[in-house]
């Protein structure tokens, strides 16, 4: 089975000194297959992965990581004024001067964040956002622990911590309550110079969970003032420049156009940007659907015990397993929410917007064939909003960059949430496209380096996070006679150190 069969030869290849290791490119192609093998043959490739990477990466990284849409509007989100940057310098001519980045989402938003906090000598930057506003109380929660040692070099540490939940344990268990693994976080952030530096703040681990429109809020409220956000504003088309050092065109469904140096396609699932660098695509859908409660906590409680509010908890039943944790929200809230990750061979809707619908039976219905425990039950009776998420592969190692147009986020690598990475890898390519600009004149040439430079430096470790997330999510999806392997490979994973060696790679910020 061809996982891309729309992408020409042309774009299945990385330059030799960026080839990515021979083990991913046979993973991703004979994904379907792993499925069908025999249960002994995953462990082996798991064991494989782990320690293929142990020697990869550092070659890798050595040789390179709602209103209408045809209505302009505007929001009354406060903005911080007092932004300043962190270093002055005059700007130099072979930088881009007007950058447009489209979409407002976290890549976007970091991005326009970080354009002003580095020397990019960037003079204009514009976000398009094709929806009519920044919806609340749209999608779940986010753990985070990469993207708040990024975001703090930017200042944001503070309001990340004192809106965010910090956790402290992951706990893996059977469905009948056997234990499976544990991760003490702020022990294994401990455990090197690198992850202390990263990710310990003081005594506190960098890991928060926090929901996704209280980070965009956070996001919004510190770009730039001089950073326009026009809300509403879809593109039509790009008439890329003839050359790097040319502008390119954006046409908007208002039939209006405009000029940027450097446009960055920060526009998720279905970019319009990376349509315009790649052609049409279809993703490939996984055979796995994620079904969401979330639910506000009160002052007597929640969905879950107050003692568990530090803690990440996953149950492993039958062809599925269910992940309970608690987020900071908006206005000091604190929210529970409860997934249920199973396979559903019926393609489900990717839900890119986080619509929702009372699916409150179904997902109980779904914790009763996994056989989960009987709170678990419960909780989707005190939820008051639910979702549900097809998960789907989108093709990782297709260029990112055309001229001066450039992919950040999901709209370069839309990755399989079952390392909970995409979040925290969009924030990073967002710092890494402003360091690499400001190299311009001193580490890169121009413009066209600077992109090559920071798709070289992301694209590997997104690839590989992406690989291990979509096999995991496998495993962990397995029934029958495949789920009790499954439970015996994490239990042997958690007692190897392997399992917290796969979570500390993955948190550790690459830029």
């Amino acid at each position: 089975l061809d996982p891309f069969p729309s992408c020409s030869s042309s774009c299945r290849s990385f330059p030799p000194f960026v080839q990515p290791p021979p083990l991913a490119i046979s993973t991703l192609k004979n994904l379907e297959q792993i499925c069908t093998m025999k249960l002994c043959s995953v462990l082996v490739l798991l064991s494989v992965l782990s320690l293929a990477e142990s020697f990869t990466l550092p070659a890798l990284h050595s040789s390179i990581s709602s209103s209408s849409p045809s209505s302009s509007m505007s929001v009354s989100f406060p903005r911080r004024r007092d932004s300043t940057p962190l270093w002055r310098m005059s700007a130099d001519d072979n930088k881009p001067k007007r950058v447009a980045i489209i979409g407002s989402g976290l890549a976007g938003l970091a991005l326009a964040i970080a354009l002003e906090k580095l020397p990019t000598g960037v003079e204009t930057v514009k976000i398009f956002e094709r929806t009519g506003q920044l919806r609340p109380n749209v999608g779940g929660g986010l753990q985070i622990n990469g993207a708040v040692s990024v975001l703090s070099r930017l200042g944001l540490e503070s309001e990340l911590s004192s809106t965010g939940n910090r956790a402290k344990l992951i706990r893996s268990r059977k469905a009948d309550g056997s234990a499976l693994l544990e991760v003490d976080i702020p022990k294994l952030f401990q455990s090197t110079a690198a992850s202390r530096a990263a990710l310990m703040q003081g005594n506190d681990a960098r890991q928060l969970g926090i929901m996704r429109d209280a980070l965009q809020a956070i996001l919004y409220r510190n770009i730039p003032e001089g950073t326009s956000v026009e809300f509403g504003k879809a593109v039509d088309s790009i008439a890329v420049g003839s050359s790097p050092s040319l502008p390119s065109t954006l046409r908007f469904a208002d039939g209006s156009t405009e000029q940027f140096d450097l446009v960055v396609g920060c526009d998720g699932l279905k970019s319009k940007v990376r349509e315009e660098i790649v052609g049409v695509e279809k993703p490939f859908y996984s055979g796995i659907k994620i079904q969401f409660g979330v639910g506000e906590r009160r002052p007597d409680g929640g969905l879950r015990k107050e003692a568990d509010t530090d803690q990440v908890h996953q149950w492993f039943g039958e062809g599925g397993y269910a992940f309970t944790a608690t987020y900071g929200g908006v206005d000091g809230k604190k929210y529970d929410q409860i997934a249920l990750i199973s396979e559903e061979p019926v393609p489900a809707a990717e839900n890119e917007n986080y619509e929702e619908a009372d699916r409150r039976a179904e997902l109980i219905a779904g914790l009763e064939r996994s056989g989960m425990p009987a709170d678990l039950l419960l909780m989707p009776e005190q939820c008051q909003r639910f979702f549900d998420v097809g998960v789907y592969f989108h093709n990782p190692l297709v260029p990112w960059v055309k001229g001066n147009l450039v992919l950040a986020g999901d709209a370069a690598h839309a990755m399989p949430p079952f390392l909970g990475q995409g979040a925290n890898q969009a924030v990073q390519d967002a710092y890494c496209l402003a360091e690499a600009i400001a190299a311009i004149g001193s580490s890169h040439p121009d413009l066209s380096a600077a992109l090559r430079s920071y798709q070289n430096q992301r694209q590997p470790p997104t690839t590989r996070i992406m690989l291990n997330s979509w096999l995991i999510g496998k495993l962990e999806t397995q029934a029958g006679p495949g789920a009790e392997f499954r439970n015996g490979v994490f239990s042997v994973l958690g007692k190897l150190g392997i399992a917290k060696q796969v979570f500390l790679d993955g948190a550790l910020p690459k830029v």
